[in-house]
């Protein structure tokens, strides 16, 4: 088997990666090349080809995005009686982000007359997609299965809700999906993005130092990042204050704010923050 960079992504580099083989088809009548193989880019910016002798036979961008483990025929017949043809597997990556890439086994290359599923035996015979086993995890879990909770262990769609996600403690969760296949046969995990729970933060506490307003409070595990507010009025309109990566935030201006609010958020913290309104 040959893959773009096995049991890990490939590289988001902005090149091309190649597979090439010379072989002789002389002799051979309607030659075929036959391939089973799994692909997996980033939309249709990252894709696979196949050429022969230069020639673009299989593959476009527009064909690449997701594709599972699947057998593929390719005529050779323009190449027949050749006594040197190249084949090259070419896999494009985008600078942008990177995933699994293009992966190709069982490669065959000769008459399709002697191709049948007999010559095949149980492996590539027995390899069809049959559903999917879905997994939820803590962040702080995603290198260790064993602690990963089983969703559904066969569903047919690819789309599933998570309806017990609202019930967990607060935290940062990922999901895993792993392709199950007849013959017992399941593929890598597949790992989502990363998706918080977050909760009030408890125990807060505003302390003068000197001319500033010094908060803290007790870290929410499911935050990656806090929105300070401030109001004069406990019932009144809370403005803006700004943004804290940790469980604390210094106000050097506190003027007439007296209350404060702080909120747990999930995702990318607003860079830069914005300055805190004046007070009339």
């Amino acid at each position: 088997m040959w893959g773009t960079k096995v049991l890990g992504d490939y590289s988001n580099s902005s090149a091309w990666s190649y597979l090439r083989k010379t072989v002789d088809l002389a002799g051979f009548t309607s030659p075929v090349l036959s391939i089973w193989h799994y692909m997996n880019g980033y939309n249709t910016y990252d894709y696979g080809i196949i050429k022969v002798n230069g020639t673009t036979v299989w593959g476009s961008s527009a064909a690449a995005v997701f594709m599972p483990w699947q057998q593929l025929t390719v005529p050779l017949t323009a190449f027949e009686g050749m006594s040197s043809v190249e084949i090259s597997f070419e896999w494009y990556a985008t600078g942008t982000v990177n995933y699994a890439g293009w992966y190709i086994d069982d490669i065959y290359i000769g008459p399709a007359t002697t191709r049948n599923t007999a010559s095949l035996g149980t492996r590539n015979r027995d390899r069809s997609l049959q559903n999917y086993s879905v997994y939820r995890m803590l962040l702080a879990d995603e290198a260790i299965p064993a602690n990963w909770t089983l969703l559904s262990a066969a569903t047919a769609d690819t789309v599933y809700t998570d309806s017990s996600f609202g019930a967990q403690a607060p935290g940062k969760y990922k999901w895993a999906v792993k392709a199950n296949y007849s013959g017992g046969l399941q593929s890598e995990a597949i790992i989502s993005n990363r998706l918080g729970i977050v909760a009030m933060p408890q125990d807060v506490i505003a302390s003068p130092v000197g001319a500033t307003v010094q908060l803290s409070w007790t870290a929410d595990a499911g935050a990656d990042y806090y929105v300070i507010y401030a109001a004069d009025d406990p019932y009144g309109a809370f403005t803006l204050l700004g943004y804290s990566a940790t469980n604390s935030y210094t106000i050097n201006s506190p003027a007439a704010r007296k209350f404060y609010k702080i909120a747990a958020a999930d995702g990318t913290m607003p860079n830069p923050a914005p300055p805190a309104k004046a007070q009339r």
